[in-house]
């Protein structure tokens, strides 16, 4: 017999013996989650009556005087608003005064 085939006893496979497990999955209960704990709030929004407003204070004039008789108004028109909505309660208004005068009369 000049067969080159291994007796029937030999095993020459890879596999693990009975019961062995190489996986890498994690178990079920591992949690990676990035969530908070229950009651965690990290919102970016201001606490109520918290209030940024930057419009300028009443009766700011920044009038430029020129010759008498001269008139170039820039005023803006009363109803201007650029206010940006936040949530329920937080003011952040940019908003000027309808008070403001920019006009520059001569």
């Amino acid at each position: 017999d000049t067969t080159t085939s291994e007796p029937d006893f030999t095993d020459t496979t890879t596999s693990e013996p009975e019961g062995t497990e190489t996986t890498t999955s994690e178990p079920d209960v591992t949690d990676t989650t990035t969530s908070e704990p229950e009651g965690t709030d990290t919102t970016t929004s201001e606490p109520e009556s918290t209030d940024t407003t930057t419009s300028e204070p009443e009766s700011t004039d920044t009038t430029t005087s020129e010759p008498e008789g001269t008139e170039t108004t820039t005023s803006e028109p009363d109803v201007t608003d650029t206010t940006t909505s936040e949530p329920e309660g937080t003011e952040t208004t940019t908003s000027e005064p309808d008070v403001t005068d920019t006009t520059t009369s001569e």
